[in-house]
């Protein structure tokens, strides 16, 4: 399994990419020939500093707008994420969005919105075709 920190930020996939090189150069030192999970994920944090907390309109695709259902006073609400997973042909997606409330447990005070992608190849593959198969 390969991992990047947390903490990295990329301006572009080709930067990225550049990384997991880096990676799979080090791993090719020791005996591996068969992976069995290759995943990718992919994180935006939304920080928005106008509009009321709970607007999100004219920033995020309105079939994301999940976020205050009509039982609940959208003053009471600590954290509104959502998870979407779904399989496509050779490949898992794991998709989870909302508001995910950095200062949980305290009230949303911050309008920030999370998109978060994980697309994860399940079946072995040969980990000279790695590299293939993220590009």
């Amino acid at each position: 399994m390969l991992f990047c920190h947390k903490n990295n930020n990329y301006n572009t996939f080709d930067e990225f990419s550049k990384t997991i090189e880096l990676i799979l150069k080090a791993l090719s030192d020791y005996p591996i020939k068969k992976i069995k999970y290759i995943g990718l994920r992919y994180i935006n944090q939304i920080n928005l500093d106008d509009g009321k907390l709970n607007d999100w309109d004219d920033s995020i695709n309105k079939d994301l707008h999940v976020i205050t259902p009509n039982f609940v006073d959208s003053k009471n609400i600590l954290r509104s994420m959502h998870s979407l997973e779904f399989k496509e042909q050779d490949y898992y997606i794991q998709f989870n969005f909302g508001q995910f409330n950095s200062v949980y447990p305290n009230p949303i005070s911050k309008k920030e919105f999370i998109l978060d992608y994980t697309c994860r190849c399940k079946d072995y593959n040969d980990i000279d075709n790695v590299q293939k198969i993220t590009e």
